[in-house]
């Protein structure tokens, strides 16, 4: 900046200016924060129409685990459950998974073998079905 703009009193009324803004906006969110209280105290009703609804579900997802004959853990707090499965579901799984052929896929990695030969195979431009409708 030039010597020329320099101004000290400018530069004092900046200070105000900015000191007082920071003054409004704090004054503003004092007052925001003041007249959102009351939605504290109705949030409490919610919250047990919320619990409730949450003990259903998990009575639900209780009855829909077990039913396929998995086994359910309550936990308390509203964290997750716990669902175990046993070793014969998991061993049945397995065993149906290793007796399907694998299948191939037609993606391609980038810079791979595969690619790359492909990439040096037969594709010309001038023959592609775009160019020749």
């Amino acid at each position: 900046m030039d010597d020329s703009q320099e101004n000290p009193m400018l530069r004092f009324k900046a200070f105000w200016l900015t000191l007082g803004l920071m003054l409004v906006f704090a004054l503003a969110g004092f007052a925001f924060r003041a007249l959102n209280a009351p939605g504290e105290e109705l949030d409490a009703g919610a919250e047990l129409q919320r619990l409730a609804t949450l003990s259903e579900l998990r009575k639900a997802e209780k009855s829909a685990v077990e039913a396929i004959g998995l086994t359910y853990h309550d936990t308390e707090g509203g964290h997750l459950t716990r669902v175990s499965v046993p070793d014969a579901i998991i061993e049945k799984a397995l065993a149906k998974l290793k007796s399907q052929p694998a299948r191939k896929t037609e993606l391609l990695i980038p810079g791979s073998k595969t690619f790359l030969e492909k990439q040096a195979g037969t594709h010309d431009p001038a023959e592609s079905a775009f160019l020749k409708q």
